[in-house]
């Protein structure tokens, strides 16, 4: 039986989930550049920093699920930003043709 230190690594350690994966990403290549690994990481409540002893990568199954996440986000602040434009064009309890939810709340219902 061999000890720990000559025990080998077969892969990299994902910053996100811990796991030692063979197939990640580094967080400060081009390819992470091209999936907008580092923009998609800040929406985290993690802190990033290029020269601390943290891990520097993330496994596929990270980024797939970053990558939904980031997506859900940005129609949340969509949603969100719609909203505030229809409440700030409402006056007499009216809808506005060109107000985002027009089609939802401004049509009365036919005779």
């Amino acid at each position: 039986m061999g000890s720990i230190n000559q025990a080998r690594k077969v892969g990299y350690i994902c910053r996100l989930c811990s796991n030692l994966k063979r197939v990640v990403i580094h967080m400060y290549t081009g390819k992470a550049k091209n999936l907008q690994l580092l923009d998609n990481l800040k929406l985290l409540p993690i802190t990033l920093n290029r020269y601390d002893s943290l891990p520097k990568t993330v496994c596929e199954n990270c980024i797939i699920k970053l990558k939904k996440q980031a997506r859900l986000l940005m129609l949340i602040r969509k949603s969100n930003s719609a909203y505030k434009v229809h409440k700030e064009l409402h006056t007499q309890n009216e809808c506005p043709v060109h107000c985002p939810f027009y089609e939802f709340y401004g049509r009365s219902e036919p005779s």
